[in-house]
């Protein structure tokens, strides 16, 4: 690591650790986030199966259908949950 501590070898280790670190950290992350969007897949996958019975076509018409029916004071806060987190979907 001379070329970040040239004249202290400890630190210029520890910055090596923590990069490495930091590259397992991030890699362990990115796979969270395939196995979280192979798991939604699924998810909705299995819902729409289950509500074609039901009468809807996809999981989408049930959830226009279950928000005509919600109060005004319940759609409201719906809609304000929903605005909360659309920026993590990265389907928008």
């Amino acid at each position: 690591m001379g070329i970040w501590f040239p004249d202290d070898v400890s630190r210029g280790n520890r910055v090596e650790q923590l990069a490495s670190d930091i590259q397992h950290l991030q890699s362990k992350v990115k796979q969270k986030v395939e196995d979280a969007k192979e798991h939604d897949k699924k998810a909705i996958e299995y819902l729409n199966k289950i509500i074609k019975p039901r009468g809807f076509k996809t999981l989408d018409e049930l959830v226009v259908e279950v928000e005509k029916k919600l109060s005004k004071e319940d759609k409201d806060n719906y809609l304000q949950m929903k605005n909360n987190v659309q920026h993590l979907d990265d389907k928008h």
